[in-house]
């Protein structure tokens, strides 16, 4: 039983839903000008993914206020606007970069995107009301956590394609693979230790903070190595 889940796992990971599209020819100049687009924006949304945390923390310190216990805490700060508006950016850019495309990158960012506007527009709960509504604040934390999970799958796909060979829409670095493996590792691990801090009450009241924290940087960073690929020439055929 456990051999055949291993195929058809290896199976589903072979299999052209996993595999990124071609690149365009270099005598392609419009294909060529849309890839170094695409590469930019991405490039943009992993600067965006490393900024955010420090910006949010710095910019409330700045304005005399505190460190709050999550980065969603800051919808209820000064630095909402920040906030709201790099969520709505890297949500609206995971919902239509790659829709055209019919990959697993595509769905994955799809539910990605989707989940981090609910995100923005479905704030945590208010520490200024005594019973914000149920629904809303279920809401926040369930699309958290798929925006977060969605975030591991695709640097664990990034770190897969890099590693393989034959995938011609791959421009990574030597061992850049480990790298995305890395982040999403690393995701998955904060996922876990706001979990187990949550449950045992050890550093319960950062581990938010910490987690959602290293989620992002772990996101940022694969995709800004992926915007890198915007400065590397392919191999000659």
């Amino acid at each position: 039983m456990l051999e055949d889940v291993k195929a058809r796992v290896a199976q589903t990971l072979d299999s052209d839903v996993m595999r990124t599209p071609p690149r365009p020819a270099p005598s392609n100049v419009w294909g060529q000008r849309y890839l170094r687009s695409y590469l930019r924006l991405r490039f943009f949304i992993g600067v965006v993914g490393i900024a955010l945390p420090f910006a949010l923390v710095g910019g409330n310190l700045l304005a005399g206020a505190g460190v709050q216990p999550s980065i969603s805490g800051y919808y209820y700060t000064g630095m909402r606007d920040a906030f709201v508006g790099s969520l709505v950016a890297v949500g609206v850019f995971l919902v239509f970069y790659m829709v055209a495309e019919r990959n697993f990158d595509n769905y994955a960012s799809y539910v990605a995107g989707f989940a981090v506007l609910v995100v923005a527009f479905f704030p945590t709960d208010d520490p200024s009301v005594a019973d914000d509504p149920a629904l809303r604040v279920g809401a926040h934390y369930a699309a958290a956590v798929i925006f977060i999970l969605a975030l591991a799958a695709i640097s664990f796909r990034f770190g897969w394609a890099g590693r393989r060979s034959g995938d011609p829409g791959q421009l990574q670095a030597s061992g850049e693979w480990r790298l995305h493996y890395g982040c999403a590792a690393a995701i998955v691990i904060a996922v876990v230790f706001i979990v187990v801090s949550q449950l045992t009450g050890v550093l319960a009241d950062w581990s938010i903070l910490i987690g959602e924290t290293v989620s992002v940087l772990a996101f940022g960073a694969s995709w800004l190595a992926k915007g890198l690929e915007l400065f590397r020439k392919p191999p000659p055929a």
